[in-house]
């Protein structure tokens, strides 16, 4: 939780729909409005806080305008909705696959019924969420299908189980400890992305193995920052 995981799915729709891949966002936890202020100052490079605070220098006005006719002009539609249901989410998707062409599917994110506290059911549920986006958005509609699920305090999904049942690739999005980012060193960054599973290609294995990312502030952005080790993708 409040590790970047939202910026992460937003960083990564605006990629794909600035590369002119139509885009569709469904958000369970931030309105319309503070994902929109997100993107521009992401695309302006302006901090949340001050465009919201509206203390803003006339050269900075010109660059939010700028960025905002830039957006418009993107493939991409956000939807807010906290308690969306699947057949509801289905219909959008279809309904944008004829509007806009839609190829690209980001979901901020899944999550268990609150309602249902059996660990085996939850992961059951989870299970049948995967496999519905797997086979009935992606395979069905023909979209690439991107989804987010939230860590508990113990750094893990506790339904991942039911996810990496059906998933193609499932990714860990998280911090670097303290000790990992002094034996790393800095300027490998501020965070890691692992790979867990993949049915794709390969897949990280061990600790110490992941990809190095620097998540940065106010100006937020994510990028991949220096490895932590030298790798040679063609070794076995």
């Amino acid at each position: 939780m409040k590790r970047g995981k939202s910026w992460l799915a937003m960083i990564e729709a605006l990629h794909k729909a600035m590369n002119g891949v139509p885009t569709f966002v469904q958000d369970s936890e931030m309105s319309d409005e503070n994902w929109y202020v997100r993107a521009i100052s992401y695309l302006s490079g302006i901090p949340v806080s001050r465009i919201k605070n509206d203390k803003l220098t006339p050269e900075e006005e010109q660059k939010i305008e700028e960025t905002n006719n830039y957006l418009e002009t993107l493939p991409l539609f956000h939807n807010y909705d906290p308690y969306i249901t699947k057949e509801r989410f289905y219909s959008i998707c279809a309904q944008k696959k004829i509007e806009m062409g839609l190829k690209f599917v980001v979901w901020d994110y899944i999550k268990c019924d609150d309602s249902i506290l059996s660990s085996s059911e939850r992961s059951a549920y989870m299970a049948g969420i995967t496999n519905w986006l797997k086979n009935i958005i992606a395979g069905d509609l023909k979209m690439s299908v991107l989804a987010f699920a939230q860590l508990n305090r113990q750094n893990e999904v506790a339904e991942s189980d039911g996810i990496e049942k059906y998933c193609s690739v499932s990714a860990m999005w998280e911090q670097k400890t303290d000790e990992e980012i002094i034996r790393d060193g800095k300027e490998c960054g501020t965070h890691k992305f692992t790979v867990k599973l993949n049915r794709l290609g390969k897949q990280h294995m061990g600790e110490d193995d992941y990809i190095d990312m620097m998540f940065t502030n106010p100006k937020v952005g994510i990028v991949e920052a220096k490895p932590h080790k030298e790798v040679n993708p063609f070794q076995e």
